[in-house]
C-alpha cells in the first residue's frame, strides 16, 4: 500500500537524554529510575493530546539513538555508573567472578569505573567494555520499552513504534532484538540490514517512507523491495523546507508532483509499479506465509561490540572501523545467501538450539563472540548434517568478549567436510569466495536460478511463499540500480503450472523459467499444483448491502486458498469505482463472500461485479440490477 500526502501517525516526542558538549557524558540519564517515569508520563500525555487525530500508530520519535554520530561514549553520569556496578554485583555474585572474566584486579565492585575506550588503551581483552554496551543497550531499550507500556495500559488500542533506529554502530544503543518484540507497528527505513532483522524477530507491520534521491526506476525498484521484504505501508518523502529546494548540501526536489500537480516521472513509477500490489498481490504477501528459512545469519551483538574495540582499543579512541567490518561481512553473507536464492531469517546465538529446525546452512558473519550454549548448538548442528558458513573463525572469544585462552573450540569443525572459514573478514569483494564456499558445502535454495552463463544472478533476490499447496516467488533486483546481469532461469523442484501475477499471462505447465528482473518494479509468479479450470460469481443485494459470491474450480481436488480482486462498476460508470467498492478477499477452499456497503446517494441500474484470481488472471462478471431506496433523511 502507497500514502501519498501525510502519514497517519501521532506525532513524536523526544527522550529526556540530551547532548552535554561534546563530553562522555549525556545527562540527564535513563540509568535514573525518575527519568524513564518521565519519559513515560510524557509519552502517555503526548498520545492523550492526540489521540483525537485519529492515529493508527505512535511514533515515539525519529532517528534517536543513544549516539547518533557514533563518536561519543555515553553515558559516564553517576546513575549509569550505579547501574552499571549493581548490574555487575547481581551478574556476576562476586568481584572475583568479574575479575576473572574480565582480566581485572578491582578490590570491589565498588571500585568499578565506567569502562571508556580512552581508559583501556593497548588492553587485550575488551570483555568489560562489551558488557558495558550490553548494558546500556539493554537501560536504553527497556526505557522506551516502559514508555510503551504506559501507554498500552492506559490506551490498548494504541499501535506504538519507538523511534526510527536503522544504525546498530557500538555507540548507537541500537539493538534490533531488544526493541521489535515490544513494538506493534515498525516505523523503519528500508535498509536491508534493517528489514531482514525486524521481520526476523517480530511480525508487526513495517512502515517506511521513500523517495530520498531516487530516481524514477529506483522508485518503482523501492515498491517492490519494501513490499517483499515484508513492507506494509509505504510514504513517500517530499521535503518542502526551502533549503531542500535550493539545492544546498547537495539536495534536491524529490517530489512526486511538481508546484501545479503535475505527474513527475517518479509519480508515474510509483503509480505503474504499485498497481499489481494494489489489485491483490499486497494482500496476498500479508497472508501468505514466507517460505521456512534454509539458512539462518546468526546476530551477534557482542561480536560488534568486540570488533569496534579491538578497532579502537590500540589508540584509545571511538573508531567505527571495526563496526565497519562487521557491517560488510554481514552483507557479503547476506548477498551470498540471496545469490543461491537461499530463504533465510536472522537468530541470535541464545536463539540458535530452538532456531536450527529444518535449517541446512548456519551463516557466522564475523561472529567472534559466543556463548558456550551457541558452540554447543552449533557443534550438535553439524553432527546432525548441518553445514556452517564463517568468513573469520567464529567463537574466538566467549558471550562477553573475552578471548578464550586455547582458541576457537569450533576450530576443529572447520577442518573437516561440514564447514567452511574464509579465513578473512568478508567485505563485497568476497562473492567468488563465498561462492565456491557454498559450492563445496553443497548449499543453495530449493529453487535454484542462474544466469546465462552459468553463474548466479549478481544484483538481485528472490523471496518464496506458500498458500497450502501453492507457491509464489518474488524476484526483485537489489540493490535498487543494481547490475543487470540478463535473463535469469529458474529450476523449479517439479513440474507447475507457471503464472506471471504481474501482466497474468500463463507460463505453461513447467519445471524451467528463464526471464527478466525488472530494474524499476519486480516480478510475481504463481507456481500451482493444478490448472484453475474456472472462476464464477453471483451477486445479490439487501439493505444496503451488495454481496459476491465467488468460486473456484480447478483440473482436481480442492484448491489452496487464492486472493481474489473484486471490481465494482456502478450503474452508468465506464470504469469500476475505486476504493470503497473494491476489496482484495482470500478464498478459502476455493470460495470467497464479500459484502460491500451500499449509499443512498449510489444510481439505480444495472450493476457489475468483476471478481479477478490474482494467481493466475482469470476473470468472470456477474450483473445486478439495483433499485437503490430514496434517503428519507
Amino acid at each position: 500500500m502507497i500514502k501519498r500526502g501525510m502519514t497517519a501517525f501521532g506525532g513524536q516526542i523526544s527522550g529526556p537524554m540530551r547532548y552535554k558538549g561534546a563530553s562522555n557524558v549525556r545527562e540527564p540519564s535513563f540509568c535514573d529510575p525518575a527519568q524513564v517515569r518521565a519519559l513515560a508520563d510524557e509519552t502517555v500525555g503526548k498520545v492523550e493530546q492526540r489521540r483525537h487525530w485519529g492515529f493508527f500508530g505512535y511514533n515515539m520519535s525519529d532517528e534517536v539513538h543513544l549516539q547518533q554520530s557514533t563518536t561519543v561514549e555515553v553515558d559516564a553520569s553517576e546513575y549509569a555508573l550505579a547501574a552499571w556496578r549493581e548490574w555487575a554485583r547481581e551478574y556476576y555474585r562476586t568481584i572475583a567472578a568479574a575479575n576473572a572474566e574480565w582480566g581485572t584486579g578491582y578490590a570491589s565492585f565498588d571500585e568499578l569505573p565506567v569502562p571508556l575506550l580512552a581508559d583501556m588503551r593497548h588492553e587485550a581483552n575488551p570483555a568489560r567494555w562489551v558488557d558495558f554496551r550490553l548494558f546500556m543497550e539493554r537501560v536504553w531499550a527497556n526505557a522506551y520499552i516502559a514508555a510503551q507500556r504506559a501507554v498500552r495500559e492506559r490506551f490498548p488500542d494504541v499501535a506504538m513504534s519507538f523511534t526510527n533506529p536503522y544504525k546498530y554502530d557500538s555507540l548507537s544503543g541500537t539493538n534490533f532484538a531488544l526493541w521489535t518484540p515490544h513494538e506493534q507497528v515498525l516505523l523503519r527505513y528500508c535498509h536491508r540490514h534493517v528489514m531482514d532483522r525486524n521481520h526476523s524477530w517480530s511480525d508487526a507491520p513495517i512502515l517506511s517512507w521513500f523517495g530520498y534521491r531516487s530516481t524514477p526506476a529506483q522508485s518503482g525498484n523501492f515498491v517492490w523491495n519494501f513490499a517483499l521484504g515484508g513492507g506494509t505501508v509505504a510514504y513517500w518523502w517530499d521535503p518542502v523546507e526551502p533549503w531542500a529546494y535550493g539545492g544546498k548540501d547537495g539536495f534536491t526536489p524529490w517530489n512526486l508532483f511538481g508546484p501545479l500537480w503535475r505527474e513527475t516521472g517518479r509519480s508515474q513509477a510509483v503509480t505503474a509499479s504499485a498497481e499489481a500490489l494494489e489489485r491483490g498481490i499486497g494482500k496476498l504477501l500479508r497472508v501468505a506465509d514466507p517460505e521456512p528459512p534454509e539458512a539462518l545469519v546468526v546476530h551477534s551483538q557482542p561480536s560488534m561490540h568486540v570488533l569496534y574495540a579491538e578497532a579502537a582499543m590500540p589508540g584509545g579512541a571511538v573508531s567505527r572501523e571495526g563496526y565497519k567490518r562487521y557491517a560488510a561481512s554481514d552483507e557479503a553473507l547476506a548477498r551470498g545467501l540471496m545469490r543461491r536464492a537461499m530463504s533465510y531469517r536472522y537468530t541470535l546465538p541464545e536463539d540458535l538450539e530452538a532456531d536450527l529446525a529444518g535449517v541446512r546452512l548456519v551463516a557466522l558473519p564475523s561472529c567472534v563472540a559466543l556463548p558456550d550454549e551457541a558452540v554447543d548448538a552449533l557443534r550438535d548442528f553439524v553432527a546432525a548434517g548441518g553445514r556452517l558458513l564463517a568468513d573469520v573463525m567464529p567463537a574466538t572469544h566467549d558471550g562477553h568478549g573475552a578471548p578464550r585462552a586455547g582458541g576457537s573450540p569450533l576450530a576443529d569443525l572447520f577442518d573437516a567436510e561440514g564447514a567452511v572459514c574464509l579465513g578473512a573478514s568478508a567485505t563485497e569483494d568476497s562473492a567468488a569466495a563465498i561462492h565456491q564456499a557454498m559450492d563445496d558445502l553443497e548449499a543453495s535454495g530449493a529453487m535454484t536460478w542462474r544466469t546465462a552463463d552459468g553463474s548466479p544472478p549478481v544484483d538481485a533476490r528472490m523471496y518464496g511463499y506458500r498458500m497450502g499447496a501453492a507457491r509464489y516467488l518474488g524476484l526483485v533486483r537489489y540493490p535498487a540500480g543494481g547490475e543487470d546481469t540478463g535473463p535469469v532461469t529458474i529450476d523449479l523442484p517439479r513440474e507447475l503450472f507457471v503464472h506471471d501475477c504481474v501482466s497474468g499471462e500463463a507460463l505453461g505447465r513447467t519445471d524451467r523459467l528463464t526471464l527478466d528482473v525488472p530494474a524499476d518494479g519486480g516480478r510475481f509468479l504463481a507456481l500451482l499444483p493444478y490448472e484453475l479450470r474456472a472462476l464464477t460469481v453471483q451477486a445479490r443485494a439487501a439493505e444496503m448491502l451488495l454481496t459476491v459470491d465467488a468460486r473456484l474450480q480447478t483440473s482436481g481436488g480442492t484448491p489452496a486458498p487464492h486472493v481474489l480482486h473484486i471490481e465494482v462498476t456502478p450503474a452508468g460508470a465506464d470504469a469500476p469505482a475505486y476504493h470503497y467498492y473494491t476489496r482484495n478477499a482470500v478464498a478459502s477452499r476455493g470460495e470467497a463472500t464479500v459484502s460491500i456497503p451500499l449509499a443512498y446517494s449510489d444510481p439505480t441500474g444495472q450493476w457489475t461485479v468483476t471478481a479477478t484470481d490474482v494467481a493466475t488472471g482469470l476473470s468472470a462478471s456477474a450483473d445486478i440490477q439495483l433499485a437503490i431506496p430514496q434517503d428519507e433523511g
